[in-house]
């Protein structure tokens, strides 16, 4: 009689378990994101996952049928961990869509799988030239290497810096910008000086930019290491003026005691002038988490807009080919349009820091 109950209970417990999954929430559509959450890309996986859960809750508090669902795994920016991770979305979580990676590196990992699940992916900031045009169902916010290299090295030329100490992190996006960077300037030299991901101290480094004759430093680097980098560079008295990436506008660079006009970096344009779509972005999602937002929140905001307004129900072409259309598109990271080949297009300007804020050069 007891084993009888059991096996009742047991099946009616399986018919029950069958009837959920037979009826999923039909309006309501997941959005995965393969995203580093640990390790040395956490920050600006958080980031990007904050923007994005903040551009799904605005649509889903608009007067929109179709609601979405933020589910983001931990991929601790390791190409064989984002490979299971999206697996974990797709296979297990039905997501329809799925957002990644920080790095290049990852990012090519994951499209042969989107390519094959004919999954849309957009990324927030992969940057190698290798991924234009790697796959028809992704796109990507952030501009090629190409793009920004190309607008650093012409105000490198017209600024009269010419022998340069290129300061890089050794990964796939130091070595693709520094390459692009090589490619597009008109130096006189450029000596580079990689650093490992790991490294917590330039003194040696810094050391030896002043025992040379330089004109001014490339730094790419993400914040944490940035700020490191021009608090050691202060503490010895080293004044040269700095060329950094994008990467650099953070607030944590902020903290640092950077002397007026003398770092410059590149950063896409704002939204067109009277356009607010950047102010209300910064507002709401200071708001939200009681925080200004960091590298990354901006774009991957975006991709999760770009994604819930171009939305064609199991159809990932149709949904990236619809993404791919957009022209001037305003978004939180800038006005952008895009190519055939899923590459951004997004107009440049250069930025430096004056009186504790990042201000436009011109």
């Amino acid at each position: 009689m007891v084993h009888r109950r059991r096996f009742i209970t047991g099946s009616t417990a399986a018919v029950f378990l069958a009837s959920c999954r037979a009826r999923p929430e039909t309006n309501v559509i997941t959005i995965g994101g393969v995203l580093p959450l640990t390790g040395d890309a956490a920050p600006f996986g958080i980031n990007a996952s904050k923007g994005a859960s903040l551009a799904i809750d605005e649509f889903n508090n608009s007067a929109n049928s179709t609601k979405y669902k933020w589910l983001v795994e931990d991929s601790a920016g390791k190409p064989l961990e984002a490979v299971s991770a999206a697996r974990k979305l797709l296979d297990i979580d039905g997501a329809k869509c799925l957002i990644g990676g920080v790095t290049s590196s990852v990012t090519h990992a994951l499209i042969p799988i989107v390519t094959a699940s004919k999954t849309p992916l957009l990324s927030p900031s992969a940057s190698d030239p290798a991924l234009s045009g790697a796959s028809a169902y992704f796109a990507r916010v952030w501009p090629s290497d190409v793009f920004e290299a190309e607008e650093l090295a012409a105000f490198s030329k017209s600024t009269g810096f010419k022998k340069i100490a290129a300061v890089y992190i050794n990964d796939d996006y130091g070595n693709g910008m520094i390459g692009a960077f090589e490619q597009s300037g008109e130096q006189e030299g450029i000596t580079k000086i990689p650093y490992e991901p790991t490294n917590s101290d330039f003194r040696t480094t810094i050391q030896r930019i002043s025992d040379g004759d330089f004109s001014a430093i490339f730094l790419v680097a993400f914040p944490e290491k940035a700020k490191l980098f021009i608090n050691q560079m202060i503490e010895a008295k080293l004044e040269l003026p700095i060329l950094a990436t994008a990467t650099i506008e953070d607030p944590l660079v902020l903290q640092t005691s950077m002397t007026n006009e003398m770092l410059f970096f590149s950063s896409p344009r704002q939204a067109d002038q009277g356009n607010n779509i950047k102010d209300n972005f910064v507002k709401f999602y200071t708001e939200k988490y009681g925080e200004e937002p960091g590298v990354l929140s901006d774009t991957g905001y975006d991709c999760a807009k770009l994604i819930v307004e171009n939305y064609k129900v199991n159809n990932g072409l149709g949904t990236i080919k619809s993404i791919l259309s957009q022209n001037d598109y305003q978004g939180a990271s800038g006005s952008m349009s895009f190519k055939p080949n899923g590459d951004v297009k997004k107009k440049y300007d250069m930025r430096t820091i004056k009186n504790g804020n990042f201000t436009w050069v011109n």
